[in-house]
């Protein structure tokens, strides 16, 4: 069977999106609430998801454990964990902390001052799931906080083997909890 090349209507043809993918990128993410049953219950997903995660795409799966711990101060852990970064060559750099509460109560150590408090929006982000219906998919707006801290030079651990050695270690200082994933 011939193909025949014929040109598609117009509104017919293949749709055509802009995607954005992050290579060799690091993210640590702390989950509050207010309702212990619901954090139980995400960590409990984590450990033992019922589908492969992927970050993004099928060619994309987490490497390293997914769920590191359950904690009692999330946001101190988050500043101290060990950076999957090697030190920024041309002089200290700003760390990049997002939330959608604000972040002046972020507990840094740092000698240099910060160049925002982490207290004021500093935009939204259109992600909030409304309606998971196929067809017709709803967003709302969420506030987004924005804190750039900097971070003391023994933050960051480079990256391969040596760094999850070092996360594994930390992990087993600071956390009691054995909730982790494996995956």
């Amino acid at each position: 069977m011939k193909h025949e090349r014929k040109h598609r209507s117009e509104g017919k043809g293949t749709p055509v999106s802009k995607r954005l993918y992050l290579a060799d990128a690091a993210f640590t993410l702390a989950l509050t609430s207010d309702d212990e049953a619901l954090l139980h219950a995400c960590a409990a997903a984590l450990c033992d998801p019922h589908r492969p995660l992927l970050l993004g795409r099928r060619s994309c799966p987490p490497e390293g454990p997914v769920l590191l711990g359950c904690v009692e101060d999330p946001l101190r852990h988050l500043v101290q964990l060990p950076l999957a970064a090697n030190r920024p060559r041309s002089g200290p750099r700003p760390i990049d902390f997002y939330g959608d509460r604000p972040l002046g109560a972020l507990p840094v150590n740092s000698d240099a001052p910060d160049k925002s408090d982490g207290d004021h929006h500093s935009g939204e982000v259109t992600d909030e799931p409304m309606s998971f219906a196929s067809l017709a998919r709803q967003y709302r707006p969420r506030p987004l906080y924005r804190r750039a801290v900097q971070l003391p030079d023994t933050a960051y651990e480079g990256f391969g083997a040596g760094h999850l050695e070092t996360l594994q270690s930390y992990i087993d200082t600071h956390f009691a909890t054995a909730d982790r994933s494996t995956r």
